[in-house]
């Protein structure tokens, strides 16, 4: 099979002339229907690109075992445990016949190192992260609501539940009428989940989405995240707006921001009344619209200290991947930049 770098997301936005180098000297090695790759608990000292056939992903706590994911040619595996030299947290088998390119430390760093492909592996690592983090229960006014990251899987779901919101409910939330183009869409499910990150919250007994809060980190000042959401409009006024805040916040300090901006429709008095319990001073930024800045601090207060903790907990897994210089021998991201920035029209729900 074809050792072509493009071949292998991970690597596609790299150097060729220096990549193609690095996974010629990557191992060839097939595998048979359900051989195992990896186990999990084992010492992680290789890293495979996947050149053909599929492989489960599946991690067993307390003697239940659950798949995380099939995946197939141009993935990666293993790449965490190798760069942070702890054991395998889930086993790997091959369930369609195929080949991998394994590679040591050593490989990978030199892979890492190569211009382009940091960025697009911190990428993949995060979402990956992101699709396996377990719902965190957090409680409202009279129910509770399922917060898990936005992940782009939720596309669909997420078009549809845009497509659910009265004219009044879209144009609070992007200051305009009628629905988003698929370009906004695009760019609103385009997540980092440090500088852009978002909650999709959904009923616990239907599974369905229900609204969603994200933050976007400002360039100008990396403590400052400007924050929106959106919820169903049969929720309206049951406390999830308060919910919502909480829990951005607890996701916005874990990134390291300080600080939430907002900017609201002046005749929006449920969004006002939520920031005002967060000591909200509004000012004018047009006829119509105000803004506020409030402290992280007294945001995350809005949700008890366990569920903060378990938010935390889930985001913290993820922000994980955006320092892959967990070994001295990796690279640390550039984190000096921000997402491109959005206009109010672009950002979440």
């Amino acid at each position: 099979m074809s050792r072509d770098p493009s071949r292998f997301d991970v690597l596609s936005e790299g150097d060729e002339e220096q990549l193609c180098s690095i996974v010629a000297s990557l191992e060839q090695r097939k595998y048979a229907e359900e051989e195992v790759l990896f186990t999990q608990g084992d010492g992680a000292t290789t890293f495979a690109l996947v050149n053909g056939g599929q492989f489960e992903i599946v991690r067993t706590d307390d003697a239940v075992q659950r798949s995380w994911a099939l995946v197939g040619p141009g993935s990666i595996l293993g790449e965490m445990g190798v760069l942070r030299q702890r054991p395998r947290v889930a086993t790997v088998i091959c369930r369609q016949p195929g080949e991998v390119l394994l590679g040591d430390r050593t490989q990978l760093v030199a892979l890492i190192e190569t211009p382009g492909v940091l960025d697009r592996m911190q990428l993949l690592i995060t979402t990956r992260l992101a699709e396996d983090t377990e719902p965190v229960l957090v409680a409202t006014r009279d129910s509770a609501f399922a917060f898990r990251p936005l992940v782009p899987r939720d596309r669909d779901a997420f078009v549809a539940g845009l497509k659910a919101l009265s004219n009044r409910s879209l144009y609070r939330r992007f200051f305009t009428g009628g629905q988003p183009s698929d370009r906004i869409v695009d760019r609103l499910l385009a997540l980092d989940y440090i500088d852009h990150f978002a909650w999709a919250v959904m009923s616990p007994d239907s599974g369905q989405g229900v609204a969603v809060a994200r933050y976007n980190r400002e360039r100008s000042d990396r403590t400052i995240a400007e924050v929106a959401f959106a919820v169903a409009d049969e929720l309206h006024g049951r406390g999830l707006g308060t919910a919502m805040l909480g829990a951005l916040a607890v996701a916005a300090r874990t990134a390291g921001i300080t600080r939430l901006r907002a900017e609201v429709l002046t005749d929006n008095a449920a969004m006002r009344a939520v920031l005002d319990k967060v000591g909200a001073i509004w000012e004018p930024v047009e006829p119509g619209v105000v803004e506020t800045l409030v402290d992280v601090a007294a945001c995350d207060r809005l949700v008890d200290g366990a569920t903060a903790a378990a938010l935390g907990e889930s985001v913290t897994k993820i922000f994980t991947a955006t320092n892959l210089g967990l070994t001295s021998s990796a690279p640390s991201p550039d984190n000096s930049t921000a997402p491109h920035p959005v206009t109010r029209h672009e950002t979440s729900t």
